[in-house]
């Protein structure tokens, strides 16, 4: 599918990063009248912007993949905030069917039958963002049904008679945390989806941040927490996703959940440090712990008396 030039800002006006003036990326020609306002607090990674800068401009689907909680599905929506795309999301699940994409025969509001268009059709009217979060639950097949579109040809709705065809800005988004349908206790019931579709995708490997992100990150979406004790719960995070990737626990912790566990902390412990460091044990329970077996919250408390200890001796 051939694209036609789109407008351009620089990178600096739109993600508030150094950059020089030729650094540009492509805006919406419409912009997004619905479009929620972009969380200031969002770090983007330059690397990212890089490879979502060829994807906007028309170089294939976006698979953005990595653990859960890395900020892959906040990446694309803001993106799309920052760009002014329309952006439609679909929760894929693994009964997902491509017609469920393109649309069904409803009730309309006068009690009649009609056509409503599903939320590819819509995407593909508008030159907005078809974002498919966690694709890797949804059968290959109906992934593999985005082939012709991404190569620019109509759909044909049957009962309309209508083919349709995509909006020069159309694009495609999907995130996944096991593209590769390795079926691990973590990420059991994903599936790869089909080689015709991975070779029309570019793709961006997520991983959590590095800590002074992290906690720089946390800081930003929580006002209240105070510097040391984040660096406590980043270093723990850290400490816990070791464990899980070596095997030794199933859960790990990603920056989603360290940001509900600074809401406790804070909540708990107040606006002091050592209220907020005592609160520590107590917000992880309502955060994560609560979902963990007997034998895995003894394992994470445990590991996390040890982090907080090194930083607060006289309260652990």
């Amino acid at each position: 599918m051939e694209k036609t030039m789109l407008p351009v800002k620089t990178i600096k006006e739109v993600f508030g990063i150094e950059a020089p003036d030729t650094a540009k990326i492509p805006v919406h020609p419409n912009g997004d009248p619905f479009a929620s306002a972009p969380d200031e607090g969002y770090l983007f990674r330059k690397e990212h912007i890089k490879i979502a800068n060829a994807w906007l401009s028309g170089v294939g689907s976006l698979l953005l993949t990595g653990p859960t909680g890395s900020g892959k599905t906040e990446f694309v929506k803001q993106m799309a905030g920052r760009c002014g795309w329309p952006l439609f999301i679909v929760q894929a699940h693994g009964r997902l069917e491509f017609q469920e994409l393109v649309g069904r025969v409803t009730i309309q509001p006068d009690g009649s039958t009609g056509w409503a268009d599903g939320p590819l059709i819509r995407a593909m009217r508008a030159g907005g963002i078809l974002l498919l979060d966690e694709a890797d639950f949804a059968p290959p097949e109906a992934v593999g049904g985005l082939n012709a579109v991404l190569e620019g040809r109509p759909i044909l709705v049957p009962e309309t008679g209508e083919e349709v065809t995509p909006h020069e800005a159309f694009r495609v988004a999907l995130t996944g945390n096991n593209f590769s349908g390795d079926q691990t206790t973590t990420y059991r019931g994903t599936k790869t989806p089909n080689l015709a579709f991975l070779d029309r995708t570019i793709g961006i490997q997520f991983g959590y941040l590095a800590e002074d992100d992290e906690v720089a990150v946390l800081r930003k979406k929580n006002n209240r927490l105070i510097e040391p004790v984040a660096r406590v719960m980043v270093h723990f995070a850290a400490a816990l996703r070791t464990m899980q990737a070596e095997g030794r626990i199933r859960e790990t912790l990603s920056t989603r959940v360290l940001l509900t566990w600074s809401t406790f902390v804070t909540g708990f412990g107040g606006e002091d440090e050592q209220g907020q460091a005592k609160s520590l044990i107590m917000g992880l329970e309502p955060a994560m712990l609560f979902r963990c077996s007997l034998e895995s919250r003894e394992v994470i408390s445990g590991a996390l008396r040890e982090v907080a200890q090194r930083h607060y001796p006289a309260i652990f």
